[in-house]
């Protein structure tokens, strides 16, 4: 399958979720970030159980410091 993640095009296997996803692309420390899926923000308690789909668009939003 194939879905976008922050705009790059990524193969995943079926049966993705988000938090595989992440651990994946290398995102072990999930504070401060919040994930969206076509759009629409995924609650954190879902990441474990929410299956990617092929045409997917994911998006990573993290949390900057400053003032």
């Amino acid at each position: 399958m194939k879905i976008y993640f922050n705009d790059e095009e990524k193969d995943i296997d079926q049966g993705e979720t988000i938090a595989s996803l992440l651990d994946k692309v290398g995102i072990k420390d999930q504070k401060g970030i919040a994930v969206a899926v076509n759009e629409t923000i995924a609650p954190k308690d879902n990441w474990n159980h929410q299956l990617l789909s092929d045409g997917d668009k994911v998006v990573l939003i993290m949390a900057t410091a400053g003032g």
